[in-house]
Parts: structure tokens; sequence; C-alpha cells
């Protein structure tokens, strides 16, 4: 059975290893990768709703010529087909 100080002794030694972390600065060093990510990947998600906005803004465009390349290459192989 646990007794409440099983968990006063497990807690003192949580808290000297979390010290011990931040005296080596592990804990800092951690914290700021994590802000480093999250600040890389707020820029990320800019970038791909700026890229998403001018995709929607030239896909008419896009389509068009799209189009008009394929009807090119389809009538020049009905014409080779023909001879």
């Amino acid at each position: 059975m646990t007794t409440i100080l099983d968990h006063v002794t497990s807690l003192n030694l949580q808290i000297s290893m979390v010290c011990c972390l931040n005296e080596r600065g592990t804990i800092k060093d951690t914290a700021d990768a994590v802000e480093e990510t999250a600040i890389a990947t707020q820029d990320t998600i800019h970038t791909l709703k700026v890229a998403t906005r001018e995709v929607a803004e030239t896909a008419p465009t896009t389509l068009k010529t799209l189009k008009e390349v394929s009807n090119k290459v389809r009538s020049k192989i009905t014409k080779k087909s023909l001879h």
C-alpha cells in the first residue's frame, strides 16, 4: 500500500529531477525549441494561405489555358491520324 510518505518521496525525487534539468538549461532549451517551432508553423500556415489564395485566383486562367492546350494537342493528333 502506498503511503503519504511514499508520495512525498516520489514528488521530492521528481522535483529534484526538474531542478537538475532546469540547472542544465534543458527546460529552457526545450521551451525555446517549442517556441521556434510554433513560429515556424505560423509562418508555414501563412505561406499556405497565400499560396491557396493565389491558386484560387489563377485557377480560371489556368483551366482556360489547359483547355486550349488540350484542344491544340487533340487537333494535332486528329490531323496526324487522318494522314
